[in-house]
């Protein structure tokens, strides 16, 4: 699984249609086997889906997300957890966990 996550120096973004890079994280059988930060340019919520789409992503975990934006997601087959803070790495290491 791809996991990504709107990210900021370290943190999770407020701002998923703003953010300027995503944190990618790659998942297998519970652990991350691998990171990448991707730049977006910050373009808004319904670009961002395309950009995922585009980085085989299969959930996003966030902050917030308005209703058309995780409509937009959910059409496009990617699942958002939302009411995520501080820092990502362990925001991601918590939802790997909770599914074991």
């Amino acid at each position: 699984m791809r996991i990504a996550v709107p990210f900021e120096n370290g943190s999770i973004s407020q701002h998923y249609g703003r953010t300027e890079c995503f944190k990618l994280y790659d998942t297998e059988n519970g652990q991350i086997t691998g990171e990448e930060l991707v730049r977006t340019d910050g373009r808004g919520h319904f670009y961002m889906v395309q950009f995922l789409v585009g980085h085989n992503v299969n959930l996003v975990i966030c902050t917030s997300l308005g209703g058309p934006a995780e409509s937009a997601l959910d059409i496009a087959g990617i699942r958002v957890v939302k009411g995520a803070e501080g820092d990502a790495d362990t925001a991601v290491r918590d939802y790997l966990n909770k599914q074991q």
